[in-house]
């Protein structure tokens, strides 16, 4: 089954001068608007770590390199603060 995906023009608008320019981008919304939908659509074809951040060691990010972009999901999981810095 096909998924339609429908995003707002000012998000991809955000996304593409990530694209370009960014270093982080921090999608926050409540449960079930879309923030993963959305991230997998606009990083697809691209080379993407995806992690949920509460099960991940951040430390262990300079060990493999084979990703340009990091998806990290349940952020807010992450309580400690090296590990928070390490993140950005």
């Amino acid at each position: 089954m096909n998924q339609i995906v429908v995003i707002k023009d000012d998000v991809k608008k955000k996304f593409n001068e990530f694209f370009k320019n960014g270093r982080i981008i921090f999608l926050n919304a409540t449960c079930g608007f879309g923030k993963t939908t959305v991230s997998k659509f606009m990083l697809d074809g691209k080379r993407t770590l995806n992690v949920a951040a509460g099960d991940f060691n951040f430390f262990s990010l300079n060990v493999d390199k084979t990703w340009d972009f990091l998806a990290a999901e349940e952020v807010n999981n992450v309580t400690d603060t090296a590990e928070q810095h390490r993140i950005c």
